[in-house]
């Protein structure tokens, strides 16, 4: 009886303890929606806020000499790209970029940086996208240049070590890696969080510039918001002009030359952002231009618009998208693409695709295409500039009016902002999408849930 008694209590109290619980969730479930609104306000006061500003352009250039730049740099950046792949990925080919036709530095180069002996890679900076003319190089590694045009970086301040330095850097989508100029007053030995690791890298440019030094676990910080441990280049030697800004790569790891977590998956590991998401408005308004680390500003969108998110296929390293659609129109005249790649890419300034694709679209406006070797530019007549579109999750995204015009030819006449290359290493179907862009269109990248949101920008 006794026994029968204790299994009976226990019973009963089991299904006492079950309701119990039960009623608890469901009493939270109806808390009031305050509790949620307050902590979605604590997530969003967590998000990032960095202002963005573009290099002053010098006074005058010549179109051509800066897309030659940015051929050549683009097919260093992506070439070091590949072969960061290759190392971090064995046995693996990089589904995006084709390395037969680029400079990729040798295998063990890479692999030096991991085997903590000295490395040659190929930084992937400013310098990288808009070439020697216009990050102010010297061609023969002394002296400088001044910027030579209105399609300059964008770079906004970090703040480095403990106590923090600011330092100017380029926010690049290309690339996976924090590496620091040397004219930046950051010095390792002054800060108390600075840890040196036994890795090393070198950079040396086919002009002979360059620069050399070690790999830190350094903290970086916004506005008290923190990423610890970060992997950052620091020089002990460079060629570099003072006014060039570093670089903070926002691609993914297996492009990471490093083979290390990239800032915003460093933020996101610590906590220091409630999701590794970043909204980018690349303004050609003084003041409009801005990064968001953790979130992204719906002020940016412009008004009836809503984000469309999209999925992103990364398997390349880099933020890659599809086009259902690409259209290049000039009046009554138009030319159209079928489905394309997209490799969305902040570091870049014009939009490239393959040799014949922008042939094909530019002949089908009659615009005159100008051969310049390892790409081809368009110029058009009249003042009104070709408009080029993408449709991108079901939604098309033109590109019109001053963003399309690259700069003048001769009189009456103007390049277009849409150049063809096969130097870049694009595998067939893959265009390069930059600045042009982004100057449009408010572009959100989440890389918790691997896709991007796109919405025509209030900016």
């Amino acid at each position: 009886m006794r026994s029968t008694f204790l299994t009976l209590l226990l019973l009963i109290l089991s299904t006492s303890t079950t309701f119990v619980y039960a009623h608890a969730d469901a009493h939270a479930h109806q808390q009031p929606h305050s509790h949620g609104l307050a902590r979605r306000s604590q997530r969003d006061s967590a998000v990032i806020h960095i202002p963005l500003e573009k290099r002053s352009p010098a006074p005058s250039a010549h179109p051509l000499a800066l897309i030659k730049s940015q051929v050549s740099g683009l097919s260093r950046k992506y070439g070091k790209n590949v072969a960061a792949f290759r190392k971090n990925k064995p046995g693996r080919v990089n589904p995006d970029i084709n390395g037969t036709v680029i400079d990729v530095p040798a295998l063990d180069v890479i692999a030096n940086v991991t085997d903590a002996l000295n490395a040659t890679m190929i930084r992937h900076d400013v310098g990288d996208l808009v070439g020697e003319l216009l990050e102010g190089r010297s061609t023969s590694g002394t002296g400088s240049l001044t910027p030579t045009s209105d399609y300059g970086m964008w770079t906004g301040s970090i703040k480095i070590g403990t106590p923090g330095v600011d330092v100017r850097v380029n926010f690049d989508t290309g690339s996976a890696d924090t590496v620091l100029n040397l004219n930046q007053g950051y010095d390792p030995s002054k800060s108390s969080t600075a840890r040196k690791t036994n890795k090393s890298f070198t950079v040396r440019y086919a002009d002979h510039s360059g620069e050399g030094g070690t790999i830190y676990n350094e903290t970086v910080s916004f506005a008290g918001k923190k990423a610890k441990g970060q992997a950052i280049g620091v020089p002990s030697w460079s060629s570099f002009a003072a006014s060039d800004p570093g670089i903070v790569g926002m691609a993914f790891q297996s492009v990471s030359s490093f083979n290390r977590r990239p800032l915003l998956q460093t933020l996101r590991r610590y906590d220091s952002i409630p999701r590794a998401m970043f909204g980018v408005a690349l303004s050609r308004t003084a003041s409009k231009a801005e990064l968001r680390i953790g979130g992204y500003n719906p002020s940016k969108i412009k008004s009836g618009n809503s984000i469309n998110w999209v999925p992103v296929d990364n398997s390349g390293g880099f933020w890659t998208v599809t086009a259902s659609k690409t259209n290049l129109a000039q009046g009554s005249t138009s030319g159209s693409l079928g489905s394309r790649k997209l490799i969305l890419d902040t570091g870049t300034t014009l939009i490239f695709g393959s040799t014949a694709d922008v042939k094909q679209l530019f002949n089908a406006n009659n615009i005159e295409i100008s051969n310049q070797g390892d790409y081809v530019a368009g110029i058009y007549s009249g003042n009104t500039p070709p408009s080029l579109s993408f449709t991108i999750g079901g939604k098309t995204y033109s590109l019109s009016g001053d963003v399309m015009n690259m700069g003048q030819a001769s009189t009456g006449k103007y390049y277009v902002s849409i150049v063809g290359s096969d130097s870049l290493g694009l595998k067939s179907g893959e265009w390069l999408v930059g600045d042009t862009f982004f100057s449009k269109v408010y572009s959100v990248f989440d890389a918790d849930r691997t896709r991007v949101g796109l919405a025509y920008g209030n900016f």
